[in-house]
């Protein structure tokens, strides 16, 4: 039952990417901002980052279980809401912008809640596959969403793709009905913990501590060319709809392969698999640029890039689950992207208002020299990541030795 109810949650994801998509062009075709439309993408994501530490906190106090039928039902009714709102009131963009920060709030706490029942519902040897299959099923939602929207959006109504997401919400509520929650001893840990405890609890565990100062490092800067990046796509390709689409695709489909290719354990250290991949990651981006009279040329090259950013994500799930305790997991991995993902949407709003107040997007040269700093900026990281690893492997070898001696 928890593979169906990571099919319920797809296509309810799935339904969400097309009223994204949706309401961005929506709101690009009324206003010609990009600063509002960068806004409206903050709106979508920051709720979710900025409130995981809470979410994951109330995950473990209230059960995982529990805290993803509430989030069904609440899903339930902002969909029920949202579409006798717009069938009265039609779509203003204070309506978008409210309904996608609620949306991310009550996900916020959704996702904390699944990413971290998935190792309590199946056997470790099976977490790679249990993990990979989730985030299988969202990136063929990624892949999908995009291409949909961009053959339905002259066509279908946004009310006719709300409908469905009410019924898809109530039925998943149904269906968590079969996941079976784990009773787990809450200890005085528990009880006291806090920011500053997560907190410690990384500084002492030197796996968790390089790699959330990496990934708070490589989404700030993978924030600012995602900015830049989709201005660049748009200056040189133009149609709006027709690029956002194509691009999205492309990515989606890198990420997929990506994924599946993940799930395979590779017998490499974590940290370092994560260093190597987000090196050619880097390298195939900065490649991209030089395909920019072509849209397919360019997303392939986005794509190839898009499939080895999985691989990282998934050595770096396994660590996090292997090197934290179960009764304290929700507070920790919010706190993970509380700290990890916190300057990615903000990064995302002041380059699109910088792009849009300098008109940034105008000048090939500089989003071109943007790619190649951020890129530089990927590379310096990922090295020091690696020697971070080899360094690490190191002491404990001359620990082990040393013990063995002794």
């Amino acid at each position: 039952m928890l593979y169906l109810f990571f099919l319920g949650e797809s296509i309810l994801a799935l339904l969400n990417v097309m009223i994204s998509f949706y309401f961005s062009i929506k709101i690009f075709e009324s206003t010609n901002s990009a600063s509002l439309m960068a806004l409206s993408v903050f709106f979508s994501i920051a709720p979710n980052i900025y409130l995981s530490f809470f979410s994951g906190r109330a995950v473990d106090f209230y059960g995982k279980v529990k805290t993803i039928k509430i989030c069904a039902l609440l899903y339930f009714s902002i969909y029920l809401i949202l579409y006798f709102y717009v069938d009265n009131y039609g779509y203003e963009i204070i309506t978008i912008f409210l309904f996608l920060a609620i949306r991310s709030i009550v996900s916020s706490f959704n996702d904390m809640a699944i990413i971290t029942i998935i190792p309590e519902q199946v056997p470790k040897e099976n977490l790679r596959v249990a993990y990979g299959i989730q985030d299988f099923l969202n990136k063929g939602v990624s892949i999908l969403g995009p291409i949909l929207s961009g053959v339905i959006y002259s066509y279908v109504k946004v009310d006719n793709i709300i409908l469905p997401m009410i019924v898809i919400s109530f039925l998943i509520f149904m269906i968590s009905f079969s996941l079976k929650e784990v009773k787990i001893v809450k200890d005085n840990i528990f009880e006291d913990i806090s920011l500053n405890l997560c907190r410690k609890i990384v500084n002492q565990t030197p796996e968790l501590r390089g790699s959330l100062c990496f990934f708070c490092l490589f989404n700030l800067v993978n924030g600012v060319s995602s900015a830049f990046l989709v201005s660049y796509a748009f200056l040189m390709f133009g149609n709006f709809s027709y690029t956002l689409s194509i691009y999205n695709s492309f990515m989606a489909v890198g990420a997929l392969i990506g994924t599946l290719f993940s799930i395979r354990k590779i017998n490499i250290d974590p940290l370092l698999l994560i260093g190597i991949s987000t090196i050619i990651c880097a390298l195939f981006g900065r490649i991209a640029i030089g395909f920019a009279y072509d849209i397919f040329l360019f997303s392939i090259f986005l794509a190839l890039r898009a499939a080895l950013i999985p691989i990282g994500n998934m050595a770096n799930q396994i660590v996090w689950v292997d090197k934290t305790e179960r009764s304290s997991r929700g507070s920790l991995f919010g706190y993970r992207r509380l700290i990890a993902q916190g300057f990615y949407p903000i990064s995302i709003v002041l380059c699109a208002m910088l792009i849009n107040i300098y008109q940034l997007d105008s000048s090939e040269n500089f989003l071109n020299s943007m790619f190649i700093i951020t890129g530089f900026f990927e590379i310096i990281i990922s090295i020091l990541l690696i020697a971070f690893s080899v360094r690490l492997k190191r002491v404990r070898c001359k620990y082990l030795s040393i013990s063995n001696l002794s």
